[in-house]
């Protein structure tokens, strides 16, 4: 591998111990280009939320398998591991994380509903005596939407008569 690329920090699971390490990963270069072939992954073609990938024979890469993990659309996070139980277990973790975040996503909305029902409300009317933050959120929203609105019917100009 070359010595020309970023210094990239793996967790490496090793006899159920997690300790930092680091692998080079040029430039430029993708996971396969650096010798890993993608084994699994969780999420669709276009958002990957996780994914397992194997070291390619004949690789330089320092472990049998790299497992990225992706909480948002900023970041991620690699874990590493050289053993089957290890691999396994690693895994399973990341996993765990991803479909605990889908359910946070799921449940808070469907908390919302609940609350303004409890509150004598509609499932999608916000009081704002009951939940002035998002009532103020939505207010803002759409003010910058009439905003918008305004902007593009000026810039539009004067309708012309037809002639």
């Amino acid at each position: 591998m070359s010595n020309q690329g970023t210094m990239t920090e793996a967790w490496l699971l090793q006899d159920g111990a997690w300790t930092p390490k680091a692998f080079d990963w040029p430039d430029g270069k993708t996971l396969q280009d650096i010798g890993l072939l993608r084994l699994d992954h969780v999420g669709d073609d276009c958002i990957v939320d996780a994914a397992l990938h194997g070291r390619r024979e004949g690789s330089q890469f320092p472990w049998r398998w790299l497992i990225e993990y992706c909480p948002d659309a900023s970041q991620s996070l690699f874990f590493a591991a050289d053993d089957p139980p290890s691999m396994v277990e690693a895994w399973s973790r990341v996993l765990g994380c991803v479909a605990q975040r889908d359910a946070l996503e799921t449940i808070g909305p469907a908390a919302r509903k609940l609350f303004r029902v409890q509150h004598g409300h509609d499932l999608d009317a916000v009081c704002h005596d009951c939940d002035p933050v998002e009532a103020e959120q939505i207010a803002r929203t759409r003010a910058a939407s009439q905003a918008r609105r305004v902007a593009s019917f000026c810039a539009a100009g004067e309708p012309k008569a037809d002639k």
